[in-house]
C-alpha cells in the first residue's frame, strides 16, 4: 500500500500536497508500534516534495525510532543528506505506472529480465 500512496503522491500537483500532508499526519499519530515506519517515511517524502526539509527530517528520525532498518527512511535520509533536490524523487517515479509500484516486477506487463 504503501508504493501505491507514494505513486499517487507523485501525480498529485504541488498544491494538493498539503492537503495529503495533513492526512498523512493524522494517519501517522494513530499508527500503532511498529507500524509507524511506513507513514512516518510517506510525511517525510511528502514534507520534502513541499520543500519542508525540517518537517522531512523529523518525520524520518520518527520511522527510524520505530524501525531502525526501515531501507525507505534511510534512502531518504540519505537522499536528503546529500542536498537532493524533491526533483530527483519525481523524476525516478514518473516512469514507473501504478501497477509496477504496487506489484514491483508481478505488476501486470512489468519488463521481465
Amino acid at each position: 500500500m504503501r508504493d501505491t500512496v507514494l505513486w499517487e503522491v507523485s501525480q498529485a500537483d504541488q498544491g494538493g500536497l498539503p492537503a495529503i500532508l495533513d492526512r498523512l499526519s493524522c494517519a501517522l499519530r494513530g499508527a500503532p508500534p511498529g507500524h509507524v515506519a511506513p507513514v512516518a517515511t510517506c510525511a517525510g517524502i511528502v514534507s520534502w516534495l513541499t520543500g519542508d526539509g525540517a518537517r522531512a527530517h523529523i518525520a524520518i528520525d520518527r520511522a527510524l525510532h520505530d524501525d531502525g532498518q526501515y531501507s525507505l527512511a534511510l534512502l531518504l535520509a540519505a537522499s536528503l543528506g546529500a542536498g537532493l533536490p524533491p526533483g530527483a524523487w519525481r523524476e525516478s517515479m514518473a516512469g514507473l505506472s501504478r501497477d509496477q509500484c504496487r506489484y514491483g516486477a508481478d505488476a501486470p506487463g512489468a519488463a521481465r529480465s
